[in-house]
């Protein structure tokens, strides 16, 4: 078995001594990540989710924060991730839902994310209108995120 793959890597971390400064929570935390392929509905986070569901009237398995994105199957989370989409009915939504989703990444040192979304999820709404909302995100300036261990001086952007 070859030592120096993905599930020795894991384990490794795992059995890290807190005094490691390079393998620390809070180095790792701070470390600035970029993600290339982010689904929007599906990093919703939950207290907006359940916000959106009951303003909009979309029922959800629960209005519990800690285990709105507990489920056990494929089957549920699709159920889950199609509810959570048609809570999405306004550009003001989307907007909500970009900007607190930047918000929650950039606090793991996220510094740069290039958003999808499935536009049939929402048949409320135009193409234009759901844009018009994830762009609206923008204008509220990035999010603050950690400093890193090497600060480039860059926040959040949308792509």
């Amino acid at each position: 078995m070859d030592s120096t793959g993905p599930v020795h890597a894991r384990a490794a971390l795992r059995s890290s001594s807190s005094s490691d400064p390079w393998l620390s929570p809070g180095y790792l935390r701070a470390l600035p990540k970029a993600e290339v392929h982010c689904h929007l509905e599906g990093s919703v986070p939950p207290e907006v989710a359940i916000e959106l569901a009951r303003k909009n009237g979309v029922k959800l398995p629960t209005s519990n924060p800690e285990d709105l994105y507990r489920y056990s199957s494929l089957e549920e989370f699709l159920v889950l991730y199609v509810a959570v989409s048609r809570a999405m009915k306004t550009p003001r939504d989307f907007e909500m839902v970009t900007y607190s989703s930047l918000c929650v990444a950039a606090e793991g040192g996220l510094r740069y994310r290039e958003i999808a979304f499935n536009p049939s999820n929402h048949p409320d709404l135009s193409y234009p209108e759901m844009l018009a909302g994830i762009l609206a995100a923008e204008l509220l300036g990035p999010p603050a995120a950690p400093e890193s261990p090497e600060p480039t001086g860059e926040k959040v952007e949308a792509a």
